[in-house]
């Protein structure tokens, strides 16, 4: 089971590798837009850190990663193509191809279908942008050479299970972090790296008002899980392939214990599992889990939680 780590310097590769990370994944800066990026985020986020590296820099990270025996995926998922752009896009495409990058990370069903009009030499990924809920369109995925999928975050493991079982390409999941509703179908705007402190939208309280009177505050809007330390196992009997940390710009402090816990979990499905062992352990790792996670709920493909029970 690979954990599939996010970076935005060398240095963070390096550290992440040390942690544990099998595979890297990053997206590069692109001068043709002001603050977002061809790789579906900001180029840096409001507090000033990274969420892209330059050309030069994406080169070290890949040949450092190969002489570690570590694939990196370059992403690519800007979540809607306009024509006008097109041009600016596959030279973006292309810079990470000649940088040796394993894969790149497709965000839309146009992206997919103009990209695959060149035969680039590199795997396919589908990001959970794609929304890929069903098997039919797992079919269409194959058919259009893409080899792995990352799904949906809100997906029980039932779900999961039945889709894997379904199609020859690899299956990937969130392991840590994710949206409160379906990645592809939402455009509320909040932090993603564009300079601008919103927070999470999707997680705010919320006045309500009927035609006679103002309802109680409330997340009406919060499905969000953000955990899956005790779905590991469950996860890998189901026949996922890849574990996928959440936050290019985030601090590597942060990044950091999330790789060495998820490294832990998932090096212990060579002995006898036991999650609960597990996750005290990665509660003394990393001990904010508990309040930010345990406390609230927010499990991550487990049925019977509020937070899978509270869908908009």
């Amino acid at each position: 089971m690979k954990i599939k780590c996010p970076v935005n310097s060398l240095k963070v590769a390096k550290t992440q590798i040390a942690l544990g990370a099998t595979e890297l994944y990053l997206g590069g800066s692109s001068n043709e837009l002001a603050n977002i990026t061809f790789g579906g985020r900001g180029k840096t986020t409001w507090s000033g850190n990274n969420c892209t590296v330059n050309h030069e820099e994406l080169k070290e990270i890949v040949s450092y990663a190969h002489s570690k025996g570590v694939e990196v995926s370059y992403t690519v998922n800007m979540p809607i193509m306009y024509q006008e752009i097109v041009d600016q896009y596959l030279k973006y495409v292309e810079e990470g191809i000649n940088a040796g990058v394993d894969s790149i990370i497709i965000g839309s069903i146009e992206s997919l279908l103009l990209l695959n009009k060149y035969k680039y030499p590199v795997k396919y990924t589908a990001s959970v942008f794609t929304e890929c809920y069903n098997e039919k369109f797992l079919k269409w995925l194959e058919e259009m050479n893409v080899s792995e999928v990352y799904l949906p975050h809100h997906l029980k493991l039932k779900e999961i299970e039945q889709l894997s079982k379904s199609t020859s390409m690899d299956i990937g999941v969130f392991a840590h972090f994710g949206c409160s509703n379906s990645n592809g179908a939402c455009f509320l705007y909040h932090e993603a790296g564009e300079n601008i402190n919103v927070g999470l939208p999707c997680r705010g309280s919320y006045e309500g008002y009927s035609s006679s009177r103002k309802l109680k505050a409330s997340n009406y809007l919060d499905a969000g899980t953000d955990c899956s330390v005790c779905s590991i196992k469950q996860l890998y009997d189901a026949g996922v392939k890849s574990l996928k940390i959440v936050g290019r710009g985030k601090d590597i402090t942060l990044l950091g214990a999330l790789t060495k816990v998820y490294k832990m979990a998932v090096d212990a499905l060579d002995d006898n599992f036991d999650p609960d062992a597990i996750k005290q352990q990665a509660i003394k790792l990393m001990p904010m889990m508990k309040t930010d996670n345990c406390d609230l709920r927010r499990c991550k493909y487990l049925s019977g939680t509020p937070i899978l029970n509270s869908f908009v």
